[in-house]
């Protein structure tokens, strides 16, 4: 059964983007993982995606609906619009992303691991080149960090580094999964008992 708190956010999205006689806003979907996350296999960005477009709710998932500036919300979409695949020739240090953070446009979608910014993965699981400056702000406004503490982000993440820790962060406390626990649990318990977060982006058109 679904929470108050989730039926009224369902309620509103589908009031605001479905139920506008004008033109609606455009929407970016930001789903992830909350802080450092085990799995015993990689899980592909094409998975995530369909994770994140679903209207399928879950009690370990909070759902939030964010107003954001119009150049970032077309920074993000440009992003997305334009990723450079990387060639098949090229060797890199990793073969694949396990998605932790998956950021989805229309029929486009990205994910990338906790820390990494170098390369993501497309909706069809091949490498991307990443966008440290997009990635930062993905994480900013969608309260990625705020999974974090600040000595884990000045850790490791390579983005805080450059950029700092953002203004509006505030540090979660939230359940977490030991390691015996999760190696008993299947890929699919796994995902879903791990605590998530669903942001739906809107674009503010103001610049």
């Amino acid at each position: 059964m679904m929470s108050i708190k989730k039926i009224i956010f369902h309620a509103f999205i589908c009031i605001f983007l479905t139920g506008c006689k004008s033109k609606c806003p455009d929407t970016i979907i930001v789903y992830y993982m909350n802080g450092f996350v085990d799995t015993n296999i990689s899980i592909p960005c094409s998975e995530r995606k369909q994770v994140a477009v679903s209207d399928k709710y879950s009690e370990t998932t909070e759902y939030d609906c964010i107003v954001i500036n119009h150049n970032d919300f077309i920074k993000i979409k440009n992003y997305l619009q334009n990723m450079r695949l990387v060639p098949q020739e090229i060797k890199t240090e990793i073969s694949d992303i396990d998605s932790r953070i998956t950021v989805v446009y229309d029929s486009l979608a990205v994910s990338f691991g906790e820390t990494y910014t170098k390369y993501g993965a497309d909706a069809n699981n091949k490498l991307v080149y990443g966008n440290e400056e997009v990635i930062y702000i993905i994480k900013s406004l969608s309260r990625y960090y705020n999974y974090f503490t600040k000595s884990e982000l000045q850790m490791w993440f390579p983005e805080i580094k450059k950029y700092g820790i953002p203004s509006t962060y505030k540090h979660v406390v939230y359940e977490k999964f030991t390691y015996e626990e999760r190696k008993n649990m299947t890929m699919s318990d796994s995902i879903t008992q791990t605590t998530t977060s669903k942001i739906i982006f809107v674009d503010s058109g103001e610049k």
